[in-house]
């Protein structure tokens, strides 16, 4: 919940591990932040490292990682890519956090 409190209102990309764990996370971001947070906000499944180029590199938005990614969601090197692809992308915006697991609220709300 504190993750999807502290996304930005001007659009990010969530990395999650499961297909159902995106339409969770779809669902909690619009009952939380409203449709139109939900609407700006992709969320990505990354279970390889595949996936994690393919969906994370080039990205113009923050990067945020779900913690059960970190958590043993995929193998370690799919991990440690996507961890490397989201600080790359992350350090473009100055105003955010760079770590992907930073849950300090994006535009001054509570977390």
């Amino acid at each position: 919940m504190a993750m999807v409190k502290a996304l930005p209102a001007s659009g990010s990309v969530v990395v999650v591990h499961t297909r159902p764990m995106r339409t969770y996370l779809q669902q909690m971001l619009r009952d939380v932040r409203g449709p139109a947070v939900a609407g700006l906000t992709r969320v990505v499944v990354v279970n390889s490292c595949a996936a994690a180029e393919a969906e994370l590199a080039g990205a113009r938005m923050p990067i945020r990682i779900d913690h059960a990614v970190r958590e043993g969601g995929v193998h370690w090197d799919v991990f440690v890519h996507a961890e490397r692809l989201a600080l790359a992308s992350n350090l473009r915006f100055p105003d955010l956090p760079h770590d992907p697991f930073d849950c300090t609220p994006a535009d001054g709300g509570d977390a």
